[in-house]
């Protein structure tokens, strides 16, 4: 499938959609609600998540976003496994008293999507790459960043990869 953004009066060239869903399409939230009932099966299943009245409560998921529940470390690990196998997270959380982001996900998707911009956009003024950089290429490096607690050289990377660009 082959589309063209328009912004304004802006079209920019022909992009290639090579997988995915179609945003909106008929079909995309039953395909989703396929996935994310496999998903929560294979979590539940599990039993690690925290019970209430004998009701395992291994995950709230609302969309897209999911949370993890249990009373444990190791049984957090343990859900956070089944995770990584059916995605790709890109956040590891050992079952101990530390906690570890790993950004080289973030900061390649981050590049990626700066760079189809850019390559797209040459022939736009340097503010509409900037509008278009702050609207869909920071929300990719800051996804979720509020839930973290990262450490200052975390907070450090994520600036060099906003101001690298």
């Amino acid at each position: 499938m082959n589309v063209i953004v328009r912004w304004n009066n802006s079209l920019s060239d022909v992009l290639r959609v090579r997988s995915g869903v179609r945003q909106g399409g008929v079909l995309s939230p039953y395909l989703f609600n396929v996935y994310a009932d496999v998903f929560i099966n294979n979590i539940v299943t599990r039993g690690r998540g925290c019970h209430i009245r004998q009701t395992c409560m291994a995950c709230v998921m609302y969309a897209d976003d999911l949370l993890l529940l249990s009373a444990s470390l190791a049984g957090l690990q343990e859900l956070l496994d089944v995770c990584i196998l059916s995605s790709d997270l890109g956040m590891e959380l050992m079952a101990s008293s530390s906690f570890d982001t790993d950004l080289d996900q973030t900061r390649r998707k981050f590049y990626v999507s700066v760079n189809t911009i850019l390559r797209h956009c040459s022939g736009a003024s340097e503010l509409m790459k900037l509008y278009l950089c702050e609207s869909y290429c920071l929300p990719v490096l800051m996804y979720a960043v509020e839930s973290l607690n990262l450490c200052t050289t975390a907070v450090r990377k994520l600036n060099v990869y906003w101001n690298s660009v």
